[in-house]
């Protein structure tokens, strides 16, 4: 134990101990991706904490409770690709993070045309020299090893400093 006067008189006391904070992401997808997300989130969940609409509860406000995941999120990740492309709620999604000033993380599924708001940005699905491994594409171990990739890219950005995306 330390020895400074205050631990000598309180000898109850004991220093803190200093846990580091989990950074936490929130996962943005559509359903056709789900056994994408779900892998994503089993390779992200050693080092970061995952929100996703896996974690709601019975009775809850959905779209409450999405919200809140959002805005406490270090980061969002957006699976993406042609099945997103018009639906509502991951562009809300991805606008909601970038009106919140939240990195934004794309992981493609597919070669697609991607909307504005991912424009600029780099996806945390690339090999060592820079390609886009399109999940859509993979399978077994191809894909395992794309995942395992991913998740390191992604908690490599968040250590990152945070850049401005390109120009639209």
């Amino acid at each position: 134990l330390p020895t400074s006067p205050v631990y000598q008189a309180l000898p109850g006391l004991r220093p803190a101990t200093w846990v580091p904070k989990r950074r936490r992401v929130f996962l943005s997808y559509v359903r056709e991706y789900l056994p994408l997300a779900r892998a994503l989130a089993e390779g992200l969940a050693p080092t970061l904490d995952v929100d996703w609409d896996m974690k709601l509860e019975a009775g809850e406000v959905w779209q409450t409770r999405l919200d809140a995941m959002l805005d406490g999120a270090d980061a969002v990740i957006a699976l993406a690709g042609r099945q997103m492309r018009d639906r509502p709620f991951p562009i809300a999604e991805m606008r909601r993070a970038i009106e919140r000033g939240k990195r934004l993380i794309p992981v493609f599924v597919d070669a697609f045309e991607a909307p504005g708001e991912l424009s600029g940005r780099m996806c945390a699905n690339v090999d060592p020299d820079g390609r886009i491994l399109y999940l859509g594409e993979l399978e077994g171990e191809a894909l395992q090893h794309a995942i395992a990739l991913t998740a390191r890219n992604i908690v490599a950005a968040l250590d990152a400093p945070v850049e401005a995306p390109a120009p639209q």
